[in-house]
């Protein structure tokens, strides 16, 4: 999704997570649920952090342990804990979830995936963890929304349905 122009490139707090780093990340002994992306990556968490944090997540999962809806939750062979199946990709939840769980968030570091994550935060009716997002987003040493990129971000956001970002961007140019 990348254009690999320079204005794609974001300035991050934090550096991008490789998936080594975000699977030792997201193994927490006490799990009580995996989350796989898209991409097959696993996120052992505390189902407690995800019901918390998105309406939408608690749905799927209460819905999927009574058998009443589509979603599926089928136990993992090695340990026997529930997955869900999400549909966005590994690197993408990664990000997601360190706004969600207790430690340092960290942002994808281009435009379009930025813009994803929020899509994503957004999708989930995560509205703490899309406040907390745009806070991250406001603290970096380069604005995220510039003149060189507005355009850019206006045509993303517009396509996500983020309405905040889509309405700031021409205000940058």
């Amino acid at each position: 999704m990348a254009t690999g122009s320079p204005d794609s490139e974001v300035a991050s707090p934090h550096p991008q997570q490789s998936s080594s780093h975000s699977t030792k990340l997201f193994d927490d002994p006490d799990a009580d649920i995996i989350l796989r992306s898209c991409d097959c990556q696993d996120f052992r968490v505390l189902r407690l952090y995800v019901l918390k944090s998105s309406p939408v997540l608690e749905g799927l999962i209460r819905a999927a342990a009574s058998n009443i809806s589509d979603a599926v939750i089928i136990p993992d062979a090695e340990t026997s804990l529930p997955v869900v199946e999400m549909s966005e990709r590994g690197a993408i939840l990664s990000c997601l979830f360190t706004f969600t769980f207790p430690m340092s968030p960290s942002l994808p570091q281009t435009i379009e995936e930025i813009i994803e994550l929020l899509s994503v935060a957004q999708k989930y009716k995560m509205s703490s963890v899309l406040s907390h997002i745009r806070g991250t987003i406001a603290l970096q040493d380069l604005p995220f929304i510039r003149q060189e990129n507005a355009f850019q971000i206006y045509s993303l956001a517009r396509k996500h349905g983020l309405l905040l970002e889509a309405t700031q961007a021409p205000e940058s140019h």
